[in-house]
C-alpha cells in the first residue's frame, strides 16, 4: 500500500523541461468550506490583514495550530491562553510606564 502512496506523489508532480531549466509543480489539495458565518469570515479577514497574509494562508496557519494540539496537555494550555482577554494598551501608556505603575503600587 505504501508503494501506491509514493506513486500518487510522483503522479502529483509535473515536470516541465525547458531549454535551460527544470521546474517542479506540486499540486496541493483544495479545501472548500461552506456556510462560514459572516462574523467569523470577517475576523479571519482582519487577522490575515494584520499578519500581512492572505485569508488562505492565515486559514492554513490556524489549521496547523489546531492540529498541533494533539500533544498531551497542549490543548488545555492553548484553551487557557485563548480564554485570557486580549491585552490592550491602557490609556495609551507604554509598557514601561505600566510596569513602573505596578511596581510603585506594591
Amino acid at each position: 500500500m505504501r508503494d501506491a502512496g509514493i506513486a500518487s506523489q510522483q503522479r502529483s508532480c509535473l515536470w516541465l523541461r525547458g531549454a535551460t531549466s527544470v521546474a517542479s509543480i506540486v499540486f496541493m489539495p483544495t479545501l472548500h468550506v461552506r456556510d462560514v458565518p459572516h462574523d467569523l469570515y470577517e475576523a479571519l479577514r482582519a487577522r490575515a490583514a494584520e499578519a500581512g497574509t492572505s485569508i488562505s494562508a492565515e486559514t492554513i496557519c490556524l489549521l496547523r495550530r489546531a492540529m498541533r494540539v494533539d500533544l498531551p496537555g497542549l490543548r488545555a494550555l492553548l484553551d487557557e491562553i485563548d480564554s485570557f482577554p486580549l491585552a490592550t494598551r491602557a490609556r495609551g501608556k507604554s509598557a514601561a510606564a505600566l510596569i513602573r505603575e505596578d511596581r510603585d503600587a506594591r
